[in-house]
């Protein structure tokens, strides 16, 4: 979902309700964006976005539609979709109309969300446990909204990165891991427990039923974040993976750093043929390397 400062949205008359597109989004973004002192120096940006593209390009990438593999593993990312989603962001975070800023971690977030410079915030379920641990003062002066769709009545959530659990064909004990796996996620009461300490959603459908997640959070504005981010889960997009898969993104992060510099340079002018042909560039190189892995060969 996204995370963002309810006590200054709502002071600047903004209906979270209303940002259901990325379009409406940016449009709004564009409004409250910029120098409100009139020294030079922009005071406030409507979304925190990574200037390096990375996870924050892949979940905007994912939730579109696009992907790194299609279900075959076949690489997939030099696409119409994914080259929508970079240019679209490549405009929030370099265009003369910008609305994002790269808020960074820790202790430089912190002080972004503190100030108000950046309003709005991607957040994983486990992302939300950190802003109550690192920057418990705005306890209650924090909301999360749904993610704004890519078109009208699209999908509203994403995911950050992509994790699964597996056990490894050359383990010698496949009985014992998989006893320890069902330990980890198939006990509904420990998942609760697991929940109300780390606002992590259990991958088990069966434990969304549970209370724990109808639970108030006060840091939220009392919002009841668990059962939020379960009822957004049915939409999460497959993330299909590869064993070139760290290659692959690395290529994307390396493709969308060149058609960032183009646009910084050039403007408008070419930049969606510049990043069909990084796309294809990137893509292109990852088929090599996939075509040399073993593991993939002896798959086929």
């Amino acid at each position: 979902m996204l995370a963002y400062r309810r006590d200054l949205i709502e002071a600047l008359g903004i209906d979270v309700g209303a940002l259901d597109t990325w379009d409406k989004f940016a449009a709004v973004g564009r409004r409250l964006t910029g120098d409100l002192d009139g020294d030079g120096v922009p005071d406030r940006y409507m979304l925190d976005l990574l200037a390096s593209g990375d996870t924050a390009l892949t979940t905007l990438i994912f939730q579109r539609g696009g992907e790194l593999f299609d279900r075959a593993g076949n690489v997939a990312f030099d696409s119409q979709p994914v080259a929508e989603v970079i240019l679209w962001y490549l405009r929030q975070i370099a265009g003369p109309q910008k609305i994002a800023y790269d808020a960074g971690w820790g202790q430089s977030a912190a002080k972004a969300m503190t100030d108000g410079l950046v309003l709005f915030f991607l957040t994983p379920d486990w992302r939300s446990f950190q802003y109550q641990t690192e920057v418990p003062w705005l306890r209650g002066k924090m909301a999360l909204m749904p993610l704004p769709a890519w078109t009208p009545g699209g999908r509203r959530t994403s995911v950050w990165g992509g994790t699964g659990l597996m056990i490894m064909k050359a383990t010698q004990h496949p009985e014992l891991a998989w006893e320890l796996a069902t330990f980890l996620y198939f006990d509904r009461e420990s998942l609760s427990r697991r929940f109300a300490e780390t606002n992590i959603v259990p991958v088990l459908k069966d434990a969304w039923k549970r209370p724990e997640l109808d639970a108030p959070n006060p840091y939220f504005s009392n919002q009841p974040i668990g059962r939020m981010y379960a009822q957004l889960a049915p939409d999460t997009p497959p993330i299909n993976s590869s064993p070139v898969d760290a290659v692959a993104r690395a290529k994307l992060n390396q493709a969308f750093s060149r058609c960032l510099e183009f646009y910084q340079r050039h403007g408008e002018t070419g930049l969606p043929a510049t990043i069909h042909a990084e796309l294809a560039r990137a893509a292109a190189d990852v088929r090599r390397m996939a075509d040399r892995n073993r593991a993939l060969a002896e798959a086929k």
